[in-house]
């Protein structure tokens, strides 16, 4: 829903379902995190990969970040109050930057981490957003993220500006449950 609103190209659609088995064993997950994937995800979606290729964008590299790429990412999660655990272990387990969509019954929400040395330093979870009713504030949040994601001129200047409008969609917003 949040993925679909934003627009992104369509030269970066990868539209692949991932394995919990294969994600699993392919990010040396220890059994905590493979837990919380067992029991807590029903689903992880590879959507786009988001790189100079794909788009008229240019990768970003300084001595602690590599935005060569974004890779844009949704998960299907079972039960809303575990959001956090389940995004950190997939913020931890891929190497990129990642764009993620979380989804639980009907409600929808993105979240960035941002990474130092492989470290998560800090992370941005938007409030939820009703799918059913989604609320002015939410489409100004979506729209910000689309026009950006047209201009901006860098990898790390878009996964910047999408924490800056989680925050300002935060404390716009009443917009956060998810039963």
């Amino acid at each position: 829903m949040i993925i679909d609103r934003i627009a992104l190209p369509k030269q970066a659609y990868i539209g692949q379902i991932l394995l919990k088995d294969w994600f699993c064993t392919n990010a040396n997950l220890g059994k905590i995190h493979t837990d919380i994937l067992s029991l807590e995800v029903e689903r992880i979606h590879l959507y786009y990969n988001l790189n100079n290729h794909s788009m008229d964008i240019q990768p970003y590299r300084n001595n602690i970040h590599c935005y060569d790429a974004i890779q844009v990412l949704g998960i299907d999660i079972t039960n809303a109050k575990k959001f956090r655990e389940v995004a950190e272990v997939v913020f931890n387990a891929i190497a990129l930057p990642v764009i993620l969509q979380v989804h639980c019954k009907g409600h929808y929400m993105l979240a960035v981490a941002f990474k130092e040395y492989s470290e998560i330093t800090q992370l941005y979870f938007s409030n939820w957003i009703d799918s059913s009713n989604i609320s002015l504030e939410a489409e100004s949040f979506l729209d910000e993220i689309k026009k950006h994601s047209m201009i901006a001129e860098n990898l790390y200047e878009l996964y910047l500006a999408i924490a800056s409008f989680i925050t300002e969609f935060n404390s716009n917003s009443s917009d956060s449950v998810c039963n």
